[in-house]
């Protein structure tokens, strides 16, 4: 059995349930631990990487969409945390960078569904975190919640969000930019070239 690595990009908000500073991924799911929880079917996404089952299931009333979360991530779904397996992928591919300016090297734990140029996890483990090219970039974090809850956001600069979400998850390393390729030998036999 291999390892799967590869590379989320992440944003910081301050989330509604438990107030902490977390790292939020681009559909939306929130990291309050690392490992991350396991990932839960939401009946719909905006994922990249479906088949036409899973885009078929996607016009079916919500409650028929959702399957049982201890299934994650379903072939014929579009549950499951999203990666790339390069970093270059990350960069050309998925919502752009926006306001996802962090990004992190992934183990991923458990059933893993890999695709032409990424993954979906039911879990993973964040490695490290690579520094972004100024830390001290002014970032909007915004409070998430649910739809009767008005939009609150501070400014704060992108090193200082990242310390307040990892503080909140644990310690993850922050590495130079330099050390984007993961681990060699995984990259090698998971993803290896034609």
């Amino acid at each position: 059995m291999s390892t799967v690595h590869g590379w989320r990009r992440f944003t910081v908000v301050r989330c509604n349930r438990t107030g902490e500073h977390v790292l939020k991924g681009q559909l939306g799911q929130h990291q309050h631990t690392n490992p991350s929880e396991d990932a839960r079917c939401r009946g719909g996404t905006t994922g990249m990487w479906l088949t036409e089952e899973a885009k078929a299931r996607l016009g079916k009333p919500l409650e028929e969409r959702v399957h049982s979360d201890g299934d994650c991530p379903l072939f014929d779904c579009s549950c499951g945390y999203y990666g790339f397996r390069t970093y270059e992928g990350l960069l050309s591919g998925g919502h752009g960078y926006g306001i996802w300016k962090i990004v992190g090297h992934v183990t991923c734990l458990g059933p893993v569904i890999l695709h032409t140029e990424g993954f979906r996890a039911r879990k993973y483990l964040l490695d490290y975190i690579l520094a972004p090219d100024d830390l001290k970039e002014d970032m909007t974090v915004w409070q998430t919640g649910g739809p009767n809850t008005s939009p609150l956001s501070e400014t704060m600069p992108i090193g200082v969000a990242i310390d307040l979400a990892l503080h909140t998850i644990g310690s993850v390393p922050i590495l130079d930019k330099l050390d984007r390729q993961g681990c060699r030998t995984c990259i090698e036999v998971n993803w290896p070239r034609p």
